[in-house]
């Protein structure tokens, strides 16, 4: 492998990272702000497997009641929230570039 195609890979584990880590928080949060009991555990939950599976489990189990959230917790909200849509484009871009490079280079 050439150092461009590990510096793609790289970038691309690291860029995961960070947003399984976002999940994680916005799910916490979420998780918090409607008074569910273990908010770790559901943000852990969510960001694991393969097929979403937790995350899909977290949102048939949320409550639907009506909650409050301070002017602080709707800020991080919506920081979280746009902290992931751009590392799903970065993501993106990464993939596309990787994919792009491999085809050329075979």
């Amino acid at each position: 492998m050439t150092w461009y195609l590990l510096t793609l890979i790289g970038l691309l584990i690291v860029a995961n990272g960070l947003f399984v880590y976002q999940l994680f928080k916005l799910v916490e949060l979420d998780a918090v702000v409607r008074g569910m009991k273990h908010p770790k555990f559901w943000g852990f939950l969510a960001t694991g497997g393969r097929g979403g599976e937790g995350l899909i489990l977290y949102l048939l189990k949320r409550n639907k009641a009506i909650f409050s959230m301070t002017s602080e917790e709707k800020e991080e909200l919506q920081m979280r929230k746009q902290r992931i849509i751009y590392l799903l484009v970065l993501i993106m871009i990464l993939v596309i570039f990787l994919f792009a490079s491999v085809i050329v280079r075979f």
